[in-house]
């Protein structure tokens, strides 16, 4: 009886949304949460048994040279489990389709992504997600773009790509620049995404600008900066960025580049060390995948091992600081004499999360528990999959729909302010506070808001980390800019 009367007023008395938790009438809102008003009333829902699923299309470096940092892999479970169990996607308060994830391997190959998106358009995906390497995600956004048919939202999860920034606000309003409907990042010319990309991750200019600002703080001494990464990829693209950095502070830096494919230790010896060497450096950057760190430390300890070579007399203390998401990768296998240089004389930096957020609490504990294996992140890239897929579903559900400009238009509203807060494990109240005519403000484990032009506009972590004998990474300090 007590209850039936509670929720018959409880009805009367909506939109004020009564708690009744805790044993006891309460509208304390200390009880249920700190969102400064109590939560809703349990919402009773289901996933539509007739109605089809929507499909999100995942193409993840399962495979390939960023498979062993990139990690999204374990996501799109999770992203299934809250999603259904909070009543799925676009229909009604009482039940919405289900989402189902279509997850095929990139192999990190700018060859293999557009077939990728291809498959996953024929499987009829209405939304994408690309993570991998810039080339891998460029290929696949190309694809999306060129092919009127597809023009589906993509989540840009991993790529720092400058050409991937879309046209700012002020850029489309300046009739003097071009608005290219392909990645650009020539002069007087923006990339018109078509409001078709999300980007969930940090660009190039972000990680390249911290690069060279951890760099010039460790080691403060006004420095002599030889730059070595392979000609094309991620690392080239910020470490570019890093060296405009350098320049535009008056420190000397020269970028060496290594043209032919992906370089062996063998190259690192006898071609990318000696020229990044040749004028006489106080400091080393290299940037690149697990395997290139392990190419480059080889190289190095072979470099040091050959008596014929003449030597900068700063050898055997010259630091490598190294920038990528290389942190957790295994390093066993390297030689004694890499992994001692690796212990000795090698930092890195890359992209981290803020472990003492409430939103990273909350997907923290929702990832354990649904992988009970699993104690530590691998990499940012597994939140930012998470952030920019959630937020992907619950702009299907703010817009009830899965045409691609509905979903792009929902967006902002429910990324931003202003609105009620929901965490990552919060879908279901917030799809039915979007079911209610309310607005939300996802608060994502790494995302925060986004910029107009779809952009990221919350500044990351970075973590620089030290290593052991064995090669694995512990956290030095962690810096913000």
């Amino acid at each position: 009886m007590r209850k039936v009367f509670f929720d018959a007023m409880a009805e009367q008395l909506s939109p004020l949304r009564v708690l009744i938790v805790c044993g006891s009438f309460s509208f304390v809102t200390g009880c249920g949460g700190d969102k400064g008003e109590p939560p809703p009333l349990e919402v009773s829902c289901a996933v539509s048994t007739e109605a089809p699923a929507i499909v999100f299309g995942a193409g993840i470096p399962i495979t390939g040279n960023s498979a062993a940092y990139a990690s999204p892999q374990d996501q799109p479970a999770l992203l299934t489990k809250l999603i259904n169990d909070g009543c799925g996607l676009a229909g009604n308060a009482a039940e919405g389709q289900a989402i189902s994830y279509n997850v095929l391997d990139t192999q990190d190959s700018a060859t293999t992504a557009p077939a990728v998106v291809d498959q996953q358009a024929a499987a009829g995906a209405a939304v994408l997600t690309g993570s991998g390497s810039d080339n891998t995600t460029l290929a696949a956004v190309e694809q999306n773009l060129n092919n009127a048919k597809y023009h589906l939202p993509f989540v840009n999860a991993q790529s720092t790509a400058p050409s991937l920034v879309p046209c700012t606000p002020a850029q489309r309003a300046d009739a003097a620049v071009t608005k290219n409907i392909h990645p650009t990042t020539a002069a007087n010319e923006c990339f018109d995404n078509q409001n078709l990309t999300i980007r969930t991750r940090e660009s190039a200019n972000s990680y390249g600008v911290a690069t060279a600002r951890t760099a010039l703080d460790v080691y403060s001494a006004t420095p002599v900066v030889s730059i070595a990464t392979r000609n094309t990829g991620s690392a080239y693209n910020y470490l570019k960025v890093s060296q405009s950095y350098f320049v535009a502070h008056g420190i000397s830096s020269t970028h060496t580049t290594y043209t032919s494919g992906t370089p062996t230790a063998a190259n690192f010896k006898d071609t990318i060390i000696p020229a990044a060497l040749a004028t006489n450096p106080t400091i080393v950057i290299a940037g690149g995948s697990p395997a290139q760190l392990s190419a480059l430390l080889e190289g190095w300890a072979l470099y040091a091992a050959d008596g014929a070579i003449t030597k900068p007399s700063n050898f055997t203390t010259l630091k490598i600081f190294h920038s990528g998401n290389v942190a957790g990768s295994d390093y066993s296998t390297m030689s004694l004499a890499a992994r001692t240089l690796m212990r000795d004389r090698v930092q890195n930096l890359q992209p981290y999360w803020d472990d003492t957020t409430e939103s990273y609490q909350r997907w923290y504990t929702k990832w354990t528990e649904f992988y009970p294996e699993k104690t530590t992140p691998t990499s940012p890239m597994q939140m930012m999959f998470f952030d920019g897929n959630m937020i992907m579903a619950l702009a299907v559900v703010k817009a009830n729909s899965t045409a691609g400009a509905d979903i792009m238009g929902a967006i902002a509203d429910v990324a931003n302010p202003p609105g009620t807060v929901y965490y990552p494990d919060e879908f279901k109240e917030a799809r039915a506070a979007l079911m209610r005519g309310e607005d939300i403000d996802y608060q994502g484990v790494i995302v925060g808001d986004f910029a107009d032009n779809f952009e990221l506009s919350t500044t990351v972590p970075y973590a620089l980390y030290d290593f052991d004998i064995d090669g694995i990474a512990t956290v030095h300090q962690v810096v913000r800019y």
